[in-house]
């Protein structure tokens, strides 16, 4: 199983155009393209749309939290979370070494579709504060599109009324449908996944190797004993 998902609810009285109306339009446009399509997939697509992400990942955890009780987490492959991120110009591998080599291949093969894309990829650790974060904590590997508007657009308008839609060009919603929905794709197709889902020690040991124990702690989420 693939999940791709993104937050529906946005900040007190913002609009949410860019946190997160693109990553909703994104998630149902590429689904309802999917759907259509006489031919299924090798691995089945979860999309969903997370509620109360503003308020505590309160819809992200409730999912993870469900898939562990009728033991099905270990069934989910792959996470892909959109969130703020319109005109996706790469993706992030959040330092997953199987990752990595995908969507350098992955870049490579768009790029040759699509002439506009920077294919500009990323390696590095992720926010502690979005919806991928319950999905990372049971040892799933994640998968996010590189933000390809102008940050000068994006950051004054953050958890503002000024989130409007008048920010998002409709190119930029194209752009997502196509080259994220390509991604998903061919990794829902791959005869076996880049990355294999780390169990309990070994997500323990990532997270501490790539320091990510103290934010956990802040948010209390971190799952393992308080002295390891």
């Amino acid at each position: 199983m693939i999940v791709i998902g993104a937050h529906l609810d946005t900040w007190d009285l913002s609009p949410g155009a860019i946190d997160n109306g693109v990553g909703v339009a994104t998630v149902m446009d590429i689904a309802q393209h999917l759907v259509s399509l006489p031919k299924k997939p090798k691995r089945t697509i979860h999309f969903i749309l997370f509620a109360a992400e503003e308020q505590g990942l309160f819809g992200s955890f409730h999912n993870v939290d469900l898939m562990v009780e009728n033991k099905q987490i270990d069934n989910i492959k792959y996470m892909i979370n959109i969130d703020m991120m319109a005109n996706a110009k790469g993706f992030n591998s959040v330092g997953h070494k199987g990752t990595e080599q995908f969507i350098e291949m992955v870049g490579k093969h768009i790029a040759s579709l699509d002439s506009t894309y920077p294919n500009i990829n990323e390696h590095k650790k992720f926010n502690p504060g979005v919806d991928h974060k319950p999905y990372m904590l049971q040892g799933i590997p994640v998968i996010l599109p590189v933000q390809g508007m102008d940050p000068k657009m994006v950051r004054p308008t953050y958890h503002t009324d000024r989130d409007t839609m008048d920010k998002v060009k409709p190119e930029y919603l194209e752009n997502n449908f196509r080259r994220i929905g390509e991604l998903i794709t061919i990794l829902a197709n791959l005869d076996s996944v880049p990355a294999v889902k780390m169990d309990d020690e070994q997500t323990k040991q990532w997270m501490l190797k790539h320091n990510f124990k103290e934010a956990l702690m802040r948010t209390n989420n971190w799952r393992w004993e308080a002295t390891s």
